[in-house]
């Protein structure tokens, strides 16, 4: 799936390709994966860069052993499913979520780590049952800043556009931990070494002077159902010979047939793979090219654009699909926050419809300070479109 928006301002990302793909595999009756993008786009000049334009790429793999307690908060569907690790990813992802865009720091790195720590509060702290997941967290602005940071064993590849060195062939990987998690409390325990616990990245971290990404570079964050079964040589190849759409679908087709082959060669079962959940989402930051013209009808100097894409699974094995948000915000008032709504949006999947949902998170948003002014666009697994104003906005259809 790629990250195609269209919106009266033109793509969320003129500098940038995304693409995600998950593949429950056939190891578990559930796809505790979750892949979420968020845009953000000042459509004036009161943000000053690396904020004004960027995106946030989540990946969340929910722990197998994730249960549910005996009195779920929630039912769904009228069910008080057992099996959680899909919950961890989407309370880990909301969080994060709604942290970093609250975040005081003006390091990113901060911002990210900020993130990583309330969504581990948020697991180890729920009353919802013995929750955990892998968090792998990428920021990359339109002038090429990207830094990520990640608790667990979900992976970050960097690929950069030329390997003319040894220093450049050798790929970059974040995410080899596999004794940590999200959930685990250990981001509020002064006895542990945050370096430890939280993997960062960001370019040239190993001495270079250049701290912004190069043109063609590709970043790939990986679920383990994928990293553990297909080389990074092999993923580089596919990216540099197919379309960034076709490579990124490609990624868990290319990990199932290796596993058959290996299947095969030692003699095992080739009906059933024992292939875990596989993730992806892969960009590629093509460089900052402003458009010739903005589009802005009517003119907006005062008001964000973001939009959130992304994957989800659910408490059935027929549950979870892709789902859409576009969401033009006022600065008004102090540059109220929406980041309330946002994760109330995320969090409540399966337990309300969209409208619902989009009712009860403009109440918590209001319940921070002054209303803001806003309009929602939101599209479900069905491709049904929703929305949502307040504050005087309005949503246009184009006929």
């Amino acid at each position: 799936m790629m990250l195609s928006f269209e919106t009266p301002f033109g793509r969320p990302l003129q500098w940038a390709q995304v693409a995600m793909v998950s593949d429950p595999g056939d190891s578990h009756e559930l796809n505790d994966d979750r892949c979420l993008v968020l845009t953000s786009q000042d459509l004036g000049d009161s943000i000053a860069p690396p904020m004004d334009e960027f995106m946030l790429c989540l990946l969340a793999d929910g722990a197998t052993g994730s249960t549910f307690g005996p009195r779920p908060a929630f039912e769904y569907g009228g069910e008080s499913p057992k099996q959680a690790g899909w919950r961890a990813s989407q309370l880990a992802q909301s969080a994060f979520v709604e942290r970093f865009l609250d975040s005081p720091e003006i390091d990113i790195m901060d911002r990210l780590k900020d993130g990583l720590r309330a969504a581990d509060r948020v697991l180890a702290d729920s009353a919802e049952g013995t929750l955990s997941t892998t968090l792998v967290a990428l920021f990359l602005s339109a002038d090429g800043t990207a830094y990520a940071a990640s608790i667990g064993d979900s992976v970050l590849l960097v690929l950069p556009p030329r390997r003319s060195t040894p220093g450049e062939r050798r790929l970059k990987k974040l995410g080899y931990e596999d004794s940590t998690s999200v959930g685990s409390g250990e981001t509020t325990l002064q006895s542990v070494d945050e370096g430890d616990l939280i993997e960062q990245w960001w370019p040239n971290k190993e001495g270079g002077t250049n701290t912004r990404l190069s043109p063609g570079t590709h970043l790939v964050l990986l679920s383990d159902g994928i990293s553990d079964n297909l080389a990074g040589e092999t993923i580089d190849q596919l990216l540099r010979r197919h379309p960034l759409d076709r490579a990124t679908a490609a990624l868990p087709v290319r990990t199932r047939a290796r596993r058959l082959q290996a299947q095969k060669r030692d003699g095992g079962s080739t009906q059933q793979l024992g292939l875990d959940n596989m993730s992806a989402i892969v960009v590629r930051f093509d460089g900052f090219r402003r458009p010739a013209t903005r589009h802005t009808s009517p003119p907006v100097d005062d008001a964000t654009l973001i939009c959130l894409q992304g994957t989800h699974g659910g408490p059935r094995q027929d549950a979870g699909g892709t789902f859409g948000l576009i969401c033009m915000v006022s600065h008004e008032h102090d540059r109220p926050r929406t980041s309330a709504l946002l994760r109330y949006f995320l969090e409540s999947e399966h337990v309300a419809e969209i409208p619902e949902r989009l009712a009860a998170g403009w109440q918590r948003a209001t319940a921070q300070g002054s209303p803001p002014r806003l309009a929602i666009v939101a599209v479900d697994e069905q491709g049904v479109s929703h929305t949502f104003t307040a504050g005087g906005a309005q949503v246009e259809r184009a006929s």
